[in-house]
């Protein structure tokens, strides 16, 4: 399938990996633009995505927006009849189309803003939809009632049923599909709120390899390298899991992990934690480091190929140097989503209160240079009003 854009899905790729293929090696930042949601609530819970052509699509309530990439609003489209679950993650398609979950399925927006076709299940869709290389839409449900059937679903671009497998509900833990075209997906054993979870693995026909069980409620979407699958538990356990089903390691943070992880080029991993802290793991497991970040639950810090990680917490948008120094914090003073990263490097943030901000580098003209310019500029014009006025009087 032809390129969709530098960040068509959650984690910037179905592998989820949340590696970025720009640096992001800046001193300081400032704000790009600010587009405001028309209902003036939380934008792009999770993350935004970014098309080909640069077009940034974010749910916003019930409905999803598409701007350019200079703030200007393309379209928006109020899905009353198929409304949308909050502001989840879209995930861009074959042929630029844009796939939402919602409160009765899967629904699939064109990238001009028309209807495409809406493929319905039991009870809603709040996970972010992945989209492989050839435009299969992979998602599972979320909980309903207790009798509902739930099942992990591959849709085909046009909307047909490739194939489902019965599963349990999934939450908002989105499918992650692997180099070799498996897919990894977590869900519950049974349809209780607090049901363990666990990690299975499918054959891209549907057929199940194997399952590992987690004995724990999970928050998170697996990340998926050449020979790993990551993934961190509601327990504060988290775990890597190789291609075979087999445990590979175990790390324990301190609370509970809700954000999904970031790997880094060289492998690194990183994720929140209900302690308020972001952890950095080598590939075997140890510990690097821990900071206080305030880092939000349901989101997913994101990686330079520098090594700079970017993550959103209570008040802005934080990066960090790979040893753990912070770097810059700009204040928002909101919540702060996960940052989906344009091709020229531009970050782009849903907030709780603010709408969608694009970020980028400051344009380093300093207070005092800012002050200096507004008092010449208004010099100017109080001389050349002067002197018009004499020039009227000397008629």
């Amino acid at each position: 399938m032809a390129n969709r854009g530098p960040w068509p899905m959650l984690g910037g790729n179905a592998q989820h990996t949340g590696l970025a293929p720009v640096s992001l090696d800046l001193n300081s930042v400032s704000v790009k633009w600010n587009a405001l949601s028309e209902i003036q609530h939380s934008v792009g819970w999770i993350s935004p995505a970014i098309g080909e052509d640069g077009t940034i699509y974010a749910g916003d309530g019930d409905g999803v927006m598409a701007l350019d990439s200079s703030g200007k609003l393309k379209w928006r489209v109020w899905i009353h009849r198929y409304p949308t679950s909050w502001s989840w993650s879209p995930g861009i398609g074959s042929g630029g189309n844009i796939h939402v979950g919602s409160a009765y399925g899967l629904v699939t927006i064109s990238n001009t803003g028309q209807f495409v076709w809406n493929f319905t299940t039991a009870t809603p869709v709040k996970c972010p939809p992945t989209v492989d290389d050839e435009g299969r839409v992979y998602f599972g449900q979320y909980y309903g009632p207790p009798d509902a059937q739930y099942y992990l679903y591959c849709v085909l671009p046009n909307g047909t049923l490739a194939w489902r497998h019965e599963f349990g509900p999934v939450g908002i833990s989105s499918p992650a599909i692997g180099y070799d075209g498996i897919v990894y997906a977590v869900g519950a054993v049974n349809s209780s709120y607090d049901s363990p979870y666990r990690l299975a693995a499918f054959n891209p026909n549907g057929t199940l390899l194997w399952e590992f069980d987690l004995n724990s409620s999970v928050s998170s979407s697996p990340v998926v390298t050449e020979d790993t699958i990551y993934i961190g538990c509601d327990n504060a356990r988290f775990y890597a899991i190789g291609t075979n089903g087999s445990l590979k390691w175990v790390f324990e943070a301190t609370a509970g992990i809700k954000t999904t992880a970031a790997i880094a080029a060289d492998g690194t991993i990183y994720f929140g934690s209900d302690d308020g802290c972001l952890y950095s793991l080598s590939k075997n497991g140890f510990l690097n480091w821990a900071i206080p970040s305030g880092i939000l639950d349901y989101t997913q810090p994101v990686i330079g190929m520098d090594g700079t990680v970017l993550f959103g917490n209570q008040s802005g948008l934080v990066a960090v140097s790979p040893n753990g120094t912070v770097k810059w914090h700009l204040d928002l003073e909101t919540w702060v989503y996960s940052p989906a990263i344009g091709e020229d490097g531009t970050i782009y943030v849903g907030t709780w209160q603010r709408g969608l901000i694009a970020i980028g580098p400051a344009s380093g003209v300093g207070l005092e240079w800012y002050v200096l310019g507004v008092s010449i500029g208004i010099a100017i014009v109080i001389a050349v009003a002067f002197a018009i006025v004499r020039w009227k009087r000397s008629k």
